[in-house]
């Protein structure tokens, strides 16, 4: 007699982080609802993740160990194809859920069939677990039920709108779409979340149901991706270079499906180098470093080659190569003054 299938999968990709791994299993087996298998995919760690796995005594934990490191975007799709429940959720191992976490997103799932995917409120908690902020999606005072498009409008426009640890996704998402593009790094779960957006509506639960940790350690994937300026994390040029190719391919498979497109088109553009401006302003110009910021802006063009040709980028190469306080001469010598009256 073949076992039952469990109703959501809960996969917990992990390298070498036994310890928070242990506190995000226990909160995974804390939750009210139990109709879940968890499979954690160890990709090679070379610690203790084996034995912290093998301490929990519970029938649900599928333990999938890598016998080498096959990557962050691989380990997330071996997740997703070993899955075998009606709903899957990505699940950091550094994180908490909350007692009600799958509780309230399966019940979600189950009353709306256009949905593809439901997402939540969260926590902050530092690297030793204490809250930080509470409520911290810029979301946070009711449930919403979003179309795709909206969603997908929204997203295009501004940031990646999902806590990726929050999400639950069906399973048919991914036997439908695939899984996450390895096209990108940094930004791979939020092409994910708009692709799906394309075929699915998207649902908001104001609930904090999650606690996600945010510190920045030098060892992280991640850290490739964001630089530390003035006491705030921001991203760095590989970073939004890699925003900017996901929200370009998105584009690309949009074309015919938004009727604003060219307009989106052209803000994302702006966007991106109002983006790099600022960047190469805190980061170079702000130290005089005229060099630097030039050959960043050289890098980007060179990747981008649309973006050359747009007005804005004119400005930021000419910033750069005059530096911030003769540009600043420049802009108002070429200010007529007021007449006096």
């Amino acid at each position: 007699m073949s076992a039952k299938t469990p109703k959501v999968s809960v996969c917990i990709p992990t390298y070498n982080r036994p310890d928070f791994l242990k506190q995000a299993i226990e909160s995974v087996l804390a939750q009210t609802f139990s109709d879940y298998e968890l499979i954690i995919s160890d990709n090679a760690s070379g610690d203790a993740t084996t034995a912290v796995i093998r301490s929990f005594k519970d029938s649900r934990i599928i333990h999938i160990r890598k016998e080498k490191n096959i990557g962050l975007v691989d380990n997330f799709n071996s997740c997703l194809a070993a899955a075998k429940g009606q709903y899957i959720t990505i699940f950091h191992d550094d994180d908490h859920m909350l007692p009600d976490n799958l509780s309230f997103k399966v019940e979600a799932l189950d009353r709306n069939e256009r949905v593809g995917m439901v997402h939540s409120n969260f926590h902050i908690m530092d690297e030793n677990g204490y809250i930080t902020q509470k409520n911290a999606h810029f979301i946070k005072s009711q449930d919403v039920i979003e179309t795709g498009t909206s969603f997908l409008k929204k997203s295009l426009l501004g940031f990646n709108r999902v806590n990726p640890p929050s999400a639950v996704i069906r399973k048919e998402c991914f036997d439908k779409l695939g899984g996450f593009s390895k096209k990108v790094h940094f930004t791979t779960d939020w092409e994910y979340w708009m692709r799906i957006a394309m075929h699915y509506d998207i649902i908001y639960l104001a609930k904090p149901l999650i606690e996600y940790r945010m510190y920045h350690s030098d060892g992280w994937t991640s850290s490739q991706y964001l630089a530390v300026i003035d006491g705030g994390m921001f991203n760095n040029l590989k970073g939004l270079q890699d925003e900017y190719t996901t929200k370009k391919i998105i584009l690309q498979q949009t074309k015919h499906m938004l009727s604003d497109w060219k307009n989106i088109n052209g803000s994302v553009r702006n966007r991106m180098i109002e983006s790099v401006n600022q960047l190469v302003e805190k980061q170079y110009l702000k130290h005089g470093e005229k060099r630097k910021a030039l050959g960043s802006i050289v890098r980007v063009c060179k990747d981008f080659p649309d973006l050359l040709f747009e007005m804005a980028m004119a400005r930021l190469i000419i910033k750069s190569l005059l530096g911030l306080r003769l540009t600043e001469v420049l802009k108002r010598s070429l200010i007529s003054p007021r007449d006096n009256k």
